[in-house]
């Protein structure tokens, strides 16, 4: 498989978004795409998601999977270098929204940590499974509306 140019290589943390309000965009963490080429992420407002990345003629194109919330999603995204140094990226969530978005080169005190962080494959495995999957992440814990089965208030989904 061809490697992912240098100059997209790294984590990016994603500033600004088109269609969803950006004052939530950390919610979960400092939001963030990572472009390696293995084991690649994307974080932002409550989506946490894995990536797969192919180098393109204008960028990298990627599909992923991951969750909003408790809801399985998944879609497909681009992003290309634009001028300024920052990625111009693009966004689809199947059959949903879809958004442009911009981020900027994270400095590495930026990069993932608390608790939705994204850091190594089988840590980011595991927090997917605690935070994602009810039945096994807060398994006789009593926390969450959403274990227990009684109703939670959702928040919009973008």
């Amino acid at each position: 498989m061809p490697e992912i140019p240098r100059e997209y290589l790294g984590w990016w943390r994603i500033v600004e978004t088109s269609q969803w309000v950006n004052d939530d965009i950390d919610i979960c963490g400092t939001a963030l795409i990572s472009l390696t080429g293995r084991a690649d992420r994307l974080r932002m407002f409550v989506l946490l998601a894995y990536m797969k990345c192919k180098p393109t003629k204008a960028g990298v194109s990627f599909t992923w999977e991951g969750a909003w919330e408790f809801d399985p999603v998944s879609g497909t995204g681009s992003v290309k270098l634009g001028r300024d140094g920052r990625l111009k990226g693009k966004l689809k969530i199947k059959d949903g929204d879809e958004s442009t978005f911009i981020a900027g080169s994270a400095p590495l005190a930026r990069r993932p940590d608390g608790p939705c962080a994204l850091t190594s494959e089988d840590a980011a495995s595991e927090q997917f499974v605690r935070l994602f999957d009810p039945s096994k992440s807060r398994k006789g814990s009593g926390e969450g509306a959403r274990a227990s089965g009684e109703e939670t208030q959702k928040s919009a989904r973008p």
